[in-house]
């Protein structure tokens, strides 16, 4: 297995004139499937079937006092997740639905994008 460090990743999204990126500090991308238990009662061990997928991702970044509320409850199109150069999860869809702030007296105020999917996501 190859080791990725993350000062190498990175989380970039579309908007009308470009790509934007805020100070990312870092992100997580939760992937998940549903499922339907279809075990019939005779059965020893469970059985599955493959349902829907989904994703959220959580971004957190250093806080922007003027730009921050302009993205809760956007869609954010052409989403791309780097885990190193070369290694991108691209072209995905998703909807800002959560933005929280926390602030250190000793750090800088860190901002909290929650990103819940509306499509798929492809690699390269």
């Amino acid at each position: 297995m190859a080791i990725v460090h993350g000062k190498g990743g990175s989380f970039s999204w579309d908007s009308g004139g470009g790509t934007e990126s805020t100070k990312i500090l870092s992100w997580t991308l939760d992937l998940v499937s549903d499922f339907a238990e279809v075990t019939d009662m005779g059965d020893t061990w469970k059985t599955r079937l493959a349902g829907f997928m989904d994703w959220t991702a959580t971004v957190e970044c250093l806080g922007d006092e003027v730009a921050e509320f302009t993205s809760l409850g956007a869609t954010l199109t052409g989403i791309n997740f780097q885990l190193s150069t070369g290694n991108t999860l691209r072209g995905a869809t998703g909807i800002c639905t959560n933005m929280g702030h926390s602030v250190d007296s000793t750090d800088a105020g860190k901002l909290t994008y929650t990103i819940q999917g509306t499509g798929a996501i492809t690699a390269p």
